[in-house]
Order: structure tokens, then C-alpha cells, then sequence
């Protein structure tokens, strides 16, 4: 009698540990889907606002040519474009100069020319790219997104050739606090 007691006990509580398990499966996917369409809603505003080209990106992320990765003052470091004028500031703060925009980098602020977007629909892929030439000189600018509003932006050209990388998100004109300094 105690043996089928306690298979009885030990087959209802698996039971239970089993539903449990599939109740935590589905949970999980129902997050992950709802993650999903979150991000395809951002991915697809942040769309809409880069081909109005009325944006700012304030970089989370700097990576150097040389690979060192530094996480910079967002207010500080930012591609921003508005129509036919954008501003690539980077002011990273690793050396104790002022640098050329008194803030410890370099702004070039100009216009913008050689605009080309592409989009991958099937992959929620979006690429434009676009030269912004000012004083400083001249970059060559390419912002990618990958199914969210995060984006990778890839800059060569725009001091003494050198080249980086910046990680961001996309943000409407106007809604970032940014601080913008001399262009020479």
C-alpha cells in the first residue's frame, strides 16, 4: 500500500514539474516574441527619421582602428543630421588636451552630399550613407540597422584618414541633450 502511495505521490508531483517546465518554455517564447515586435517597431521609426534625415545618434560605444573600445559622454560624442547638414562630433577625453573643438576631439560640422539608402526588407536591414564635408574636412559616413533602433555607424576619412566605428540609437531631432563644440 505505501508503494502505491508513493508512486502515486512521485507520478503527480513530475506531472507537476513537468507542466511547470512547459509553462516556463512558453513564457520564454512569448517574451522573445513580444521583444521581436518591440524592436521592429523602433527599428521602423528609427527608419522613418534617418530617410526624413532629421536625426541624432549619440554614440554609446567608440571602437578605434587600433580596436581600443571606450565608452564615451553620449552629450558629448554624436553624428547629428538635419536636411542637408550634419555634425560628427567625437570627444572621447583619453588625452588631457583640449583637442580642436575645446572639448578633447574633433566637430566637423558641414553639409551633407552622395546620400545613398539601402534596405533589405526581408532581413529588416537598413544602410545610408552619405559624406559630410566641413572645415575639418571630409568623412565618409555609413549608419547601419539591423532590425532595432541600434545603430552601427562606420566613419572614415574624418581627420588625418583615420577610421572608427560608433554604436548608438537612433533618436528624432531634437530629443537627445547634446553639447556641440567649435568647428575651427
Amino acid at each position: 500500500m505505501k508503494k502505491i502511495i508513493f508512486i502515486l505521490l512521485a507520478g503527480f508531483l513530475m506531472s507537476t514539474a513537468f507542466a511547470q517546465d512547459v509553462d516556463k518554455k512558453a513564457e520564454r517564447k512569448a517574451k522573445k516574441e513580444k521583444e521581436k515586435q518591440e524592436a521592429l517597431v523602433k527599428y521602423e521609426k528609427a527608419v522613418k527619421i534617418m530617410k526624413a534625415k532629421s536625426f541624432i545618434i549619440t554614440a554609446k560605444t567608440i571602437t578605434f582602428r587600433s580596436g581600443q573600445q571606450i565608452f564615451p559622454d553620449e552629450a558629448l560624442n554624436f553624428l547629428k543630421v538635419e536636411g542637408e547638414n550634419g555634425v560628427l562630433q567625437i570627444a572621447p577625453r583619453t588625452a588631457m588636451n583640449p583637442g580642436f573643438n575645446g572639448l578633447g576631439g574633433i566637430t566637423l560640422d558641414g553639409k551633407i552630399s552622395n546620400v545613398k539608402e539601402r534596405t533589405n526588407e526581408k532581413k529588416n536591414h537598413f544602410s545610408m550613407s552619405f559624406s559630410i564635408s566641413g572645415v575639418v574636412g571630409t568623412a565618409q559616413i555609413t549608419v547601419n540597422l539591423y532590425g532595432s533602433d541600434q545603430a552601427n555607424i562606420m566613419v572614415q576619412g574624418m581627420y588625418s584618414g583615420t577610421s572608427f566605428t560608433m554604436t548608438g540609437v537612433v533618436e528624432p531631432y531634437g530629443d537627445a541633450t547634446i553639447f556641440q563644440g567649435t568647428d575651427f
